[in-house]
């Protein structure tokens, strides 16, 4: 299939740029109604067969928790392996602009939902070893910005940063005394940006890339304040929208 990006045509007709011309030509725009979203449930038909299965059964064996709890975290375990080894090319004869397919995946459900069990299974698919045999371990919790350079010299391909509960950290982030930790998250979910660590009583450390996929969970009363601040036009920097994967238990009451 070909796509032709080439400009457009000089219109025809001249451009009317006469405001009240202009309102002769549009009626008043209608005013906006809330819109009430219906629940969307996870189609196993989404997910490539062998990955479906690993899902599903596993969310049933969790006391019917939430599949999309599992696919989730599926998949940034996935990103987390894959890291900068392999990138997204959006357009076929574009091969200057190339993605590192990071993913930040984010589970919604209040507390004994299955959440952190549905992160642990996924996280136990990610391989021990490299592919010389040498021990890696592509998973790190909740450190400072500084051991998170470290665990990347050690896995330059890139690394998981997992985190049981995530509200502490966005909340801590959006401080002032922790910008430069901020800068460093939203770089690393790029995964194309060099990074050099500065350390006064030893070497520098320089990144060639920063690649970082990110899995947590959150509790909707946690998740709602942050959402809040960010339709007031608060912490407009992209930090919250980053999380690509956002899921909410679609699951009434678990047993």
């Amino acid at each position: 299939m070909k796509f032709n990006f080439g400009f457009r045509k000089k219109p025809s007709t001249p451009v009317c740029t006469d405001k009240k011309k202009l309102d002769t030509y549009w009626e008043p725009p209608a005013k906006l109604h809330s819109v009430s979203l219906e629940e969307v449930t996870l189609d196993p038909d989404y997910l490539p067969e062998s990955v479906r299965n690993f899902v599903f059964s596993n969310a049933y064996r969790l006391n019917d928790a939430s599949p999309e709890f599992v696919a989730g975290a599926v998949i940034a375990c996935a990103a987390a392996v894959i890291g900068n080894s392999a990138v997204i090319q959006p357009k076929q004869n574009d091969v200057g602009w190339t993605v590192v397919p990071t993913i930040w995946s984010c589970a919604v459900a209040e507390p004994s939902k299955m959440k952190s069990p549905a992160l642990d299974v996924a996280q136990a698919l990610i391989p021990k070893e490299n592919s010389s045999g040498k021990p890696t371990n592509l998973v790190i919790g909740d450190v400072t910005k500084e051991a998170l350079t470290l665990k990347l010299v050690e896995n330059p391909k890139g690394i998981l940063f997992s985190r049981d509960e995530l509200a502490g950290w966005l909340t801590g982030l959006y401080s002032e005394s922790r910008a430069a930790e901020r800068g460093f998250f939203l770089s690393a979910f790029n995964g194309n940006s060099t990074h050099i660590e500065s350390r006064i009583s030893r070497d520098d450390v320089e990144l060639e890339a920063t690649v970082l996929s990110l899995l947590g969970t959150i509790q909707p009363s946690m998740l709602a304040p942050l959402l809040e601040s960010r339709k007031e036009g608060e912490k407009n920097d992209g930090l919250l929208e980053r999380i690509q994967l956002l899921f909410y238990s679609t699951k009434p009451e678990q047993l």
